[in-house]
């Protein structure tokens, strides 16, 4: 494989636009130089789609989340999302002394930038998404005034990236097989290797010339640091993330560390795939809003089960069942049982499901 030498300029997704308004409007109030926007697995917290850099110089996205991921320091994005407080600056959560955080002794200030305002934004309990404002070197810092609009601005917005991911329907036919995609990378996150399937799907996810795009990048280089600090015992995992690709299919894609043999240097395993209801199913009952209990009578109906028999196995009395069922059907948009399944499991794998029966002979 020959990337281009001169790599191209990273598109901004449709779903991205989410993450463009937000910057306009919040660069008002709140200035800054340079900022990452990323929404997030809320189960695992690593990078999803869509992505949105401003002003970061190419090839800095595998050293941020290799650090995000490896290095020991404070106000990292994990830890953030269980903060009471979803925002906070660099300066502030180092208590004045910047120099006491490697991030900033060693991505920062090389940079020439100062001091930083990162936000977990969450909504309905998960975090959807994650942002990064830095100023350079000689801008005055963040005040405790901006940190507050941040957050409130990072609670809007993690409630419209839930909105994307309820709304968003595959809108094109399978062109072929839903088989798993393997890519390989080297001890240093580089990409080794690929086969076909792994290129149709990075292709879905960041468009032609997708190895040289922040949409991928981001991605491959969070799950691969996370999959090496899973196998040095720095972080219990997994390295999963669950995407949606613009035309609103749905991906897993899973980092696995493989073992030096014969004295080879280790390698990362990335493999994708078509993502299945059960994968997808419980980020998309979280983004409609749902309660647990909700969730549960949901999880339920899927099952086959009818009202008596949801009452029985969660020990509640039928009328509080069909209480929960309408404002189930009243969140995800639906009028009867069949409805909310097919919305919430069927259409997830529904295309390739058919592209298979069409192409299948008995």
């Amino acid at each position: 494989m020959s990337p281009p030498a001169v790599p191209p300029a990273p598109p901004v997704e449709p779903d991205a636009q989410v993450f463009a308004r937000a910057s306009v409007r919040l660069r008002r109030s709140v200035p800054f130089d340079a900022a990452g926007w990323f929404a997030v697995d809320p189960a695992t917290m690593l990078p999803a789609n869509p992505v949105l850099i401003e002003n970061v110089e190419q090839g800095r996205c595998r050293d941020y989340w290799h650090r995000e991921n490896t290095v020991e320091d404070v106000l990292l994005f994990r830890d953030l999302a269980r903060s009471d407080q979803p925002a906070a600056s660099l300066l502030a959560a180092t208590d004045g002394n910047l120099r006491r955080s490697a991030r900033y002794r060693e991505f920062l200030r090389p940079l020439a930038y100062g001091d930083e305002l990162r936000v977990a934004m969450r909504a309905g309990g998960r975090t959807w998404g994650v942002a990064v404002l830095m100023r350079r070197v000689g801008r005055p810092p963040f005040t405790a005034r901006e940190v507050d609009r941040v957050a409130a601005a990072g609670s809007q917005i993690a409630a419209s990236l839930a909105t994307i991911t309820a709304v968003t329907q595959p809108d094109v036919a399978p062109t072929g097989p839903d088989h798993p995609g393997i890519a390989v990378f080297g001890p240093d996150d580089a990409l080794v290797s690929t086969d076909l399937q792994a290129q149709r799907w990075f292709t879905e996810l960041a468009g032609e010339g997708w190895w040289d795009k922040y949409q991928f990048r981001t991605v491959s280089t969070a799950l691969t640091a996370r999959a090496a600090a899973v196998t040095a015992g720095r972080d219990d995992g997994p390295a999963t993330v669950r995407l949606r690709v613009p035309s609103g299919r749905w991906l897993t894609v899973t980092a696995s560390r493989q073992a030096a043999v014969g004295g080879a240097a280790a390698s990362t395993a990335l493999v994708v795939m078509p993502a299945s209801s059960s994968h997808v199913a419980p980020i998309l009952l979280d983004a409609y809003g749902l309660t647990a209990r909700e969730q549960e009578v949901t999880r339920a109906v899927a099952g086959g089960l009818s009202t008596n028999e949801i009452a029985a196995e969660l020990h509640l009395s039928p009328h509080t069942v069909r209480d929960h069922l309408k404002a189930v059907f009243r969140k995800v948009g639906v009028a009867s049982r069949g409805e909310l399944v097919a919305t919430l499991f069927d259409d997830i794998v529904r295309p390739g499901i058919e592209w298979q029966a069409a192409h299948t002979h008995w």
